[in-house]
């Protein structure tokens, strides 16, 4: 057996103050009933003191690591709630996870030499009650479509819908389109003026999030002059590279 092992048992065999100060105590007791049997009234006396000391202590010790262990607890839930991902309404990615996810799959898409297509649903008009209600069902209604690994339901920091599809080319188009006619349904009486922007970008050395995000941006000033239900399609022209391969042993 090593070194590790043996402090790890011998560790593990100790006990806590607060259990050998009410072992004590329970074994204190038969020593009482002794002194009270032999006529020895105040070592009895002085006996029950000591085991009501004993026992007090050994509860303060309970109750302070039972503090200790609330507030590690309290802790531990706050930094899984700092970790969340996923916005608790919509489901949908939060922005910095969204964009996180966003720049692997540009990475991928370089390494892979290999499409990535990313829509915008941007919301209008409407009280602010009632967009949010659509993007929330919008949100819900994307993530029943979209079935695909690696395809992502997303927010970005103004609120707006993103959707990552990596690997998708100018079949981009006709999804916007059916998500356009889903859309109607979920938004019907509500007001809400909804435009779809949706690129495809090619796998150039130069690809990243930054990258797309203007390239959406872009659509999405573009449409904001034309009517309510617009649909704003680009398909990025391949560029003459070809890819390196790169060996490492």
């Amino acid at each position: 057996m090593d070194n590790k092992s043996v402090k790890s048992t011998s560790s593990d065999s100790r006990r806590p103050v607060s259990e050998w100060l009410l072992l004590g105590s329970g074994l204190a007791l038969p020593v009482v009933a002794i002194a009270l049997y032999g006529d020895y009234p105040l070592f009895a006396l002085a006996l029950l003191i000591l085991i009501e000391l004993c026992l007090l202590l050994g509860v303060m010790r309970l109750l302070g690591i039972r503090r200790t262990q609330r507030t590690l607890i309290r802790q531990l839930q706050k930094t899984l709630i700092g970790q969340r991902v996923t916005d608790p309404e919509t489901g949908a990615a939060l922005p910095g996870w969204f964009e996180q996810v966003l720049q692997t799959e540009c990475r991928r898409a370089i390494r892979e030499f290999t499409p990535l297509a990313v829509m915008q649903i941007d919301l209008k008009g409407g009280e602010p009650a009632q967009r949010d209600a659509v993007r929330t069902e919008l949100s819900k209604m994307l993530t029943r479509e979209l079935s695909r690994p690696g395809d992502l339901v997303g927010l970005t920091d103004t609120g707006m819908l993103q959707v990552l599809m990596p690997s998708t080319n100018e079949h981009c188009k006709h999804l916007a389109e059916r998500f356009q006619t889903q859309a109607q349904l979920v938004r019907a009486d509500s007001g809400v003026e909804l435009r779809i922007a949706a690129c495809v970008m090619q796998p150039g050395s130069d690809l990243s999030a930054d990258k797309v995000n203007q390239q959406l941006l872009r659509l999405v000033d573009r449409l904001s002059a034309q009517p309510d239900g617009s649909i704003g399609f680009e398909v990025e022209q391949p560029a003459n590279e070809i890819p390196t391969v790169t060996y490492s042993l």
